[in-house]
């Protein structure tokens, strides 16, 4: 008798809480993908690295506002914010083919849905000087001359971008010259703006525009400069989708192209 009230008791339990589950959104269910706030508004998370980062905030606000969402916006090297891109990233963006390869092979493997990958802006190389340019460096060739030292951009930003311009401007003989006056290497855009201010023998890096920086000079007007797409994407875990590809399409409309125009031209 006992045991038959047990048994009873047992099986009403596992009812409710089937009861319980089915009234859950899937995504509700798996601890991996938090629960949307139903009552909030709908939350976009984009992670992401590169000089679009003050494009990529502007657009975010200007399209939650229209759209009466939030657009959360995590920028840096990748080692910061992978984890969490897996957990709940919604989008991904990158300062070039390169990068966005390198997230889709080594940081990120299966997370970046590769069909959504879309161009946002293209981008032409700079050379940073020092300020007042004591070498006179004007372009590339420059680079090659003797007495030189120039500083190198390594990992998924600098994308062997130094040997690229120097190769379909020089050939060979120029990506020799060059290579001879590397003198630094740094990690990130970020690491090289420090180090070339700290290291007096440094006199340029190859890097893309705008220069964001108030110390070094940015040389742009290049006949043999390199240009490098910044890309963004859906990831396949996205649990907002439709809203992520809304934010694409808005970034690429006209008034989110204007956006990136404008913060292009930006040199702080």
């Amino acid at each position: 008798m006992h045991r038959t009230i047990k048994t009873a008791h047992l099986i009403s339990f596992f009812i409710a809480v089937l009861i319980v589950l089915s009234g859950m959104p899937a995504h509700a269910q798996n601890a991996q993908f938090p629960a949307q706030d139903e009552t909030g508004p709908l939350v976009l998370r984009a992670y992401g690295s590169g000089i679009i980062v003050p494009a990529m905030r502007e657009a975010a606000l200007v399209f939650g506002n229209q759209r009466g969402a939030i657009v959360n916006i995590t920028a840096g090297p990748v080692q910061t914010w992978k984890k969490q891109a897996i957990r709940d990233g919604d989008l991904i963006f990158a300062d070039s083919e390169y990068m966005m390869n390198g997230f889709v092979q080594r940081d990120l493997p299966a997370i970046i849905d590769t069909l959504t990958t879309r161009t946002l802006s293209i981008h032409p190389s700079a050379i940073l000087v020092r300020t007042g340019n004591p070498k006179g460096i004007k372009g590339i060739k420059d680079l090659g001359k003797p007495g030189v030292k120039i500083l190198v951009v390594g990992s998924t930003e600098g994308g062997g971008m130094w040997e690229e311009a120097a190769r379909s401007s020089g050939g060979d003989k120029l990506v020799d010259a060059i290579r001879a006056n590397i003198g630094f290497y740094a990690a990130s855009t970020m690491e090289a703006k420090s180090l070339c201010l700290s290291e007096p023998g440094c006199d340029a890096f190859l890097s893309l525009t705008p220069g964001q920086t108030k110390n070094l000079k940015v040389i742009t007007a290049q006949e043999d400069a390199i240009y490098r797409s910044c890309v963004i994407a859906v990831t396949n875990r996205s649990m907002q989708r439709s809203l992520a590809e809304e934010f694409a399409d808005f970034a690429l409309s006209p008034q989110g192209q204007a956006i990136f125009l404008k913060r292009s031209a930006e040199v702080q």
